[in-house]
């Protein structure tokens, strides 16, 4: 943390910083070309920045050098030449991160800090911690996260399909039960239609039997009555024989 008073060259020492280890004017806010970090009237400049090795090697002096006339600069470690992707690398064995506002916050970068919404804070956070694993389990989770998000997206739509059909089937079988329903009355009345001769037969065969046995009833009580009637009507025209000799 640099603290001072005002115009005691914080940004200065936060410029050279992050200009020597290889950052861009972008990463201060500030200069939008290399060359506007070169000391006024003069064509060249430099930084050179001293990092702790790790445990049981030596340290890294990086050296930058500046040209403001063809806009280039250079790099050296430990006064050998070498190219910002060896700076990179170097930088990333010892974790320092120049362009991770939370491990590095330049004045002018204070605002854009603030904003920086919790899902990015969290990302810069953990790069800032160190542990590589750190940010390959966010992003680990956070990829099996928009898979879950996919797959319940897809089970909702499966089953929203599957009500659907449900209800479909549900209104099919009650058109299947209610046309079963009606093919049953349908033989029912065919039934009846072949029957109903038969049954007109019968009727009429039991009425014609009650009558025949009505008829030979009543034959039969002519008969007797006959032959009740028989004798007396016998004296009757003995008697009218008789009336008549006299």
């Amino acid at each position: 943390m640099l603290i001072g008073a005002n115009g005691t060259g914080k940004s200065s020492i936060a410029g050279a910083i992050a200009i020597g280890l290889g950052g861009t004017p972008n990463v201060l806010g500030r200069q939008s070309e290399i060359q506007g970090f070169v000391k006024n009237g003069k064509k060249d400049g430099f930084v050179e920045i001293e990092l702790k090795g790790p445990a049981g090697e030596p340290n890294l002096v990086i050296k930058r050098t500046l040209t403001s006339l063809n806009k280039s600069s250079k790099f050296f470690l430990n006064r050998e030449p070498i190219g910002i992707r060896e700076v990179k690398s170097k930088l990333a064995e010892l974790n320092v991160q120049v362009t991770n506002l939370c491990a590095f916050l330049p004045q002018d970068k204070v605002s854009e800090f603030a904003n920086m919404s919790p899902q990015k804070l969290l990302q810069e956070t953990q790069r800032a911690a160190g542990d590589p694993n750190l940010t390959q389990w966010h992003e680990f989770l956070i990829e099996n996260s928009k898979e879950l998000k996919t797959a319940r997206e897809i089970l909702d739509s499966d089953t929203r399909e599957l009500q659907h059909l449900e209800s479909q089937n549900a209104a099919q079988e009650a058109q299947v039960e209610r046309y079963k329903q009606r093919r049953k009355l349908e033989r029912q009345v065919e039934l009846l239609s072949l029957l109903l001769p038969f049954a007109q037969y019968a009727e009429s065969k039991l009425q014609y039997d009650e009558l025949k046995k009505k008829r030979e009833t009543a034959k039969r009580m002519l008969e007797e009555a006959n032959a009740k009637i028989e004798p007396i009507q016998r004296k009757k025209e003995c008697v009218c024989s008789l009336c008549s000799l006299y």
